[in-house]
């Protein structure tokens, strides 16, 4: 009597299996009938709630930072003619270091009143990962780049230690704005915090304070600010 029970009972389980699956097939058949289409529709409401989530972040962060910090300076790229680039063509560690340092440049561009772009092409196009959200940070090739002067910066190597003390020490206590002013294009290959120095540079006291409002210099550092630039970019 068990063994016959067992048999109904996988027979039943069977029956209502093929009778889904039937059904499924048939609701299939009648209501998509344009896969492209469905497969469009999906992805274009995907789109309007990552849009939607932004504005909902953006309000959040206005409320968090918005009486503290001058949002607007930091998401308007700067249309000046000098730009600032973070590049990266080769090795450049992981993507949080890679983070670190676009956020770093991120902030010297801003600093220095530069446009800030990224060129990152390795081991794929930047594109292929990112778009750019609040700032438009796109690479575009200058109309006459041979014109143009460029200072190229290299500290991801960890040897020769020479770059890398050499930025450092600039980004840290020197009027790092002056000296590039010559350039035309400052490109930079880095995974170090520049950020937290920079905002602490004695030379740039003012434009830090523009930037930064009233917002406690104890904490101006990668930790605390690299959250809020993420959204930005």
């Amino acid at each position: 009597m068990l063994r016959k029970c067992i048999v109904l009972h996988r027979k039943r389980v069977t029956w209502i299996l093929t009778i889904i699956s039937s059904s499924a097939m048939i609701f299939s058949f009648f209501f998509i009938t344009d896969p492209k289409a469905q497969i469009q529709s999906i992805v274009l409401t995907k789109q309007r709630s990552l849009l939607e989530r932004n504005n909902e972040r953006l309000v959040l962060l206005n409320r968090k930072y918005g009486t503290l910090l001058n949002l607007t300076e930091f998401i308007t790229n700067s249309s000046a003619e000098k730009a600032m680039i973070y590049s990266c063509k080769s090795f450049c560690g992981g993507w949080g270091d890679r983070l670190r340092g676009i956020t770093s440049v991120y902030i010297l561009a801003l600093l220095t009143h530069r446009r800030f772009m990224i060129d990152m092409n390795y081991p794929c196009p930047i594109a292929q990962a990112l778009e750019p959200n609040l700032v438009n940070w796109t690479y575009i090739q200058h109309t006459s780049p041979k014109n143009r002067t460029r200072l190229s910066i290299n500290t991801v190597p960890s040897w020769p230690a020479t770059a890398r003390t050499i930025m450092a020490n600039t980004v840290k206590s020197e009027d790092f704005v002056k000296q590039w002013s010559a350039y035309d294009e400052v490109w930079i290959s880095t995974n170090s915090d520049y950020m937290t120095p920079a905002l602490h540079n004695p030379y740039l006291s003012s434009r830090t304070r523009t930037l930064l409002g009233r917002f406690p210099l104890t904490q101006v550092k990668m930790q605390t600010l690299f959250a809020l630039l993420f959204e930005f970019l």
